[in-house]
Formats: C-alpha cells, sequence, structure tokens
C-alpha cells in the first residue's frame, strides 16, 4: 500500500495541485455504505475525501468523536484500506495542519470485463 501525503501549500504548476476534491468539514466522515456505493459508481481518477481530521486518534473507540462515530470511522477506514489493497484506489493525506489531515480515497481504473459506463449505470438505475 502507499499514501501520498501532499504539503500544506499549493504548487499550482504541479498538476496533482491543480486537483483538489472538496473538503469535508474538520470531524467529518463518510459513512461506509456510502463508501461502497461511491466506488461502485466512480470512474477512474474520481475522488472523494473520507474524513478530515487526525485517523489514529479519531477511530475506534476511546476517541473524541464519541462511541458510534468513532466504530463507523473504524469501518470506514477499513473499508478504505481494503479498497487500496484489492487495487480498486489509492489512498492519500493532505495536511492542513497540525492533527489535521484531509483523508481521501481516489478511484482506480477497473479491468475492461468489470467496466460499465456511466451512460450503462445511468441506464440501468
Amino acid at each position: 500500500m502507499s499514501v501520498l501525503v501532499l504539503p500544506g501549500h499549493i504548487d499550482v504548476n504541479h498538476p496533482v495541485d491543480r486537483w483538489s476534491p472538496p473538503e469535508p468539514p474538520a470531524g467529518h466522515s463518510l459513512t461506509a455504505g456510502a463508501l461502497d456505493r461511491w466506488l461502485e459508481h466512480a470512474e477512474p481518477s474520481d475522488c472523494v475525501a473520507y474524513h478530515r481530521g487526525f485517523l489514529p486518534l479519531d477511530r475506534g473507540s476511546g476517541n473524541c468523536l464519541g462511541e458510534e462515530a468513532g466504530q463507523e470511522l473504524e469501518r470506514v477506514a477499513s473499508a478504505a484500506m481494503s479498497m487500496s489493497e484489492a487495487g480498486q484506489a489509492h489512498l492519500i493525506q493532505r495536511r492542513h495542519g497540525a492533527g489535521d489531515y484531509s483523508y481521501l480515497i481516489v478511484a482506480r481504473s477497473r479491468p475492461a470485463l468489470f467496466t460499465r459506463s456511466r451512460k450503462a449505470r445511468e441506464y440501468a438505475s
């Protein structure tokens, strides 16, 4: 697994820095179900921020977010890691300041056998 930590400053001449997904507010995270649905419909290079905060302290029990939110964040982080390990996505961290990171997941391209066009998915739904 590879994780890219982006610096706090932006270099507009660098192609990665021009690409900037919307940032969630601090302490916000997606649910594991929402992350699964996102990846199912994501096109290659689509990106979503699944958490903003400091993941090692925010996930699991005994965290500052509360028991229920911490457990859901544990499920989301585990799902994101599984997606990365399965080759379905890349995981990226963007540092905003001390203990303040955005955790991003970027969809990878799928084998042609499993890929459906966006039009085909829209037609099916």
